[in-house]
């Protein structure tokens, strides 16, 4: 997205659905590259919420930068879980410029780890279905 800032020392990789940023040295997009395998190899995620992104950051503590949705229902239960169990970082509307995106990519660099132990939710959710029988 050419909205993307330039940043000292960040290097943004992007993938469909947003279009290669042309003619940016900080920038590599990887359109052949599964999303699993991007997150589990970023410092940072930088994203909205939504389900599969946080899951997928979560499974590979990867951490997690983002916009909150406000027009989005399911926002404030993910923002609230991801608080609660993961290495995450909200940055307001007011911030999504150079120096506020940098500052932000700081502290949740400097932040602890901290990510949920178990991952294996669905496994646990099939083991209850079963049980049930």
């Amino acid at each position: 997205d050419r909205r993307l800032p330039r940043i000292a020392g960040v290097r943004w990789i992007t993938a469909p659905p947003l279009v290669p940023l042309v003619a940016r040295d900080d920038a590599t997009h990887v359109p052949d590259v599964a999303y699993p395998s991007l997150v589990a190899g970023a410092d940072v995620v930088f994203s909205k919420p939504g389900y599969g992104t946080i899951a997928e950051a979560a499974g590979n503590r990867t951490r997690f930068l983002f916009a909150a949705r406000a027009d989005f229902p399911a926002t404030a239960p993910m923002v609230a879980w991801m608080q609660r169990e993961m290495t995450s970082l909200e940055i307001p509307p007011e911030n999504l410029d150079p120096r506020g995106i940098g500052a932000a990519l700081d502290e949740i660099l400097a932040m602890p780890e901290r990510f949920p132990e178990r991952i294996d939710g669905a496994d646990r959710a099939v083991d209850r279905i079963v049980a049930m029988r």
